[in-house]
């Protein structure tokens, strides 16, 4: 499944009326450059996951990075890893 259409159905199954009027997720552009993305996991079943940041860099244009900590998901990338 394309990666767009997964976090399209993720965010749909956790959207209850009460939790994207607080959470959500959020995707942006950095001076890197490339893209963040932040994910809100509060009040849903990944809330308690914790995972230690990681960073993949195959070179200084290459790279991509994440992490799940207090109950938001966080990753950044180069500019091709936005569909990564």
């Amino acid at each position: 499944m394309d990666i767009i259409k997964w976090l399209e159905s993720w965010y749909k199954l956790n959207c209850d009326g009460d939790w994207e009027h607080s959470y959500g997720v959020k995707i942006e552009t950095i001076d890197n450059p490339g893209w963040s993305i932040k994910i809100d996991l509060v009040d849903t079943l990944l809330e308690n996951v914790h995972i230690e940041y990681s960073l993949i860099e195959s070179s200084e244009k290459d790279w991509y990075g994440y992490s799940i900590k207090n109950s938001t998901f966080n990753a950044a990338g180069d500019p091709t890893k936005l569909l990564f």
